[in-house]
């Protein structure tokens, strides 16, 4: 009674969030090979963690749509769900426009009082934000049955 990848990858949690989190982690290694070294900047995460979160919104509510126009999934509380899914998208989009704030603010400075600036307004609060919106779309959202 080990540990099972099956099921660790079956889970849905798992898929939600572990997944897509991969592959931004992923991203952030590729800007590294691309460049050839390593940048605190690989790691600014929170447009990526945004936009992926909005695009698994729009996803969830093509699938609802595809429900709700008589597929075989029966779909509970449609319209309240629907509700929430465009309601999250809204928050996304507001998400996305203060870590694209964050980035025009602080992405060029270089010096060492700004470095520690760029460090938690990049680093910290902008990936928060993408973070935030991801995890909060699926639990809110996306996974309540």
């Amino acid at each position: 009674m080990g540990f099972d990848i099956y099921e660790l990858l079956a889970n849905r949690f798992f898929a939600a969030l572990g997944i897509p989190l991969i592959f931004v982690l992923l991203g952030a290694r590729a800007r590294h090979l691309i460049r050839g070294a390593t940048s605190r900047r690989d790691w600014y995460l929170g447009i990526q963690l945004t936009l992926g979160t909005l695009l698994a919104e729009l996803v969830f509510v093509s699938d609802l749509a595809r429900q709700l126009s008589g597929g075989p999934e029966f779909v509970e509380n449609p319209n309240r769900r629907l509700l929430g899914a465009v309601t999250w998208i809204v928050i996304t989009l507001a998400a996305l426009i203060e870590v694209l704030i964050r980035h025009r603010e602080w992405d060029e400075r270089d010096d060492d009082v700004s470095r520690r600036g760029q460090i938690v307004a990049l680093g910290v609060e902008a990936n928060l934000i993408g973070l935030l919106v991801q995890v909060g779309f699926i639990l809110l959202i996306k996974a309540p049955r």
